[in-house]
């Protein structure tokens, strides 16, 4: 929960904030601080797979 504050805090556009969510769709706790990106990783993790996502998020915008 910290970190989608702290993002909030640093861009002030809450459409510029993701998450990468390793922890079954527990991201969707924090939905009542507002909209973000989530980005739902599951097993196998692998450092591949990690930079994948990133890749995703960054292309994203």
């Amino acid at each position: 929960m910290g970190a989608l504050l702290v993002g909030y805090g640093l861009c002030e556009d809450r459409s510029k904030i993701a998450i990468i969510d390793s922890e079954c769709h527990s991201a969707d706790l924090y939905a009542h601080l507002g909209s973000y990106h989530a980005l739902p990783l599951s097993a196998p993790f692998t450092p591949e797979l990690s930079n994948s996502d990133s890749y995703k998020l960054q292309s994203a915008g």
